[in-house]
């Protein structure tokens, strides 16, 4: 959906509006203005059309886009405020070397494939399959940290 990009694009218009004026306060106050309206055009919206992914309705893509907010003012106050860039060392091999970490999870699915790994239910739905799902991404941000320093990139 270009309206996600467009959200992207939307929000960092905002902070360098107010990165030129050093008022990082007020641009946290704001963003986080803009994510509780559009949670609430989330909740207003979804009594029409439903929330869904697959079918791209504006009631997701409202929550997303402000779940995206709210992360990127939690991660700029961590980094930029506090000062604790550091903690989120561990996941830049999927900042410096994104194709590659892009495409491992499809030869790991391969390989499972391959290998007739079946996953029990409980392991692919609700909390533990989110748990499972989260250490999954971490475990293709390591491969990819790996096979980088190992001198295995992609490039375009």
């Amino acid at each position: 959906m270009p309206a996600l990009t467009l959200g992207g694009v939307l929000i960092t218009l905002i902070y360098e509006y107010f990165a030129r004026q050093h008022a990082f306060n007020k641009m946290i106050l704001v963003l986080f203005g803009i994510s509780v309206g559009l949670i609430l055009l989330s909740m207003y919206t979804r009594t029409f059309w439903g929330i869904s992914k697959l079918r791209a309705t504006p009631a997701w893509l409202f929550l997303c886009s402000a779940i995206t907010t709210l992360a990127f003012i939690a991660i700029y106050y961590v980094a930029d405020i506090r000062k604790k860039a550091q903690w989120f060392s561990f996941i830049r091999p999927a900042g410096t070397d994104t194709l590659l970490c892009y495409l491992i999870p499809y030869f790991a699915y391969a390989l499972v494939n391959v290998l007739g790994i079946h996953w029990p239910e409980l392991m692919l739905t609700g909390l533990v399959g989110l748990l499972k799902s989260f250490v999954f991404a971490l475990l293709c941000v390591v491969v990819t940290g790996i096979l980088s320093k190992n001198g295995i990139r992609l490039k375009l």
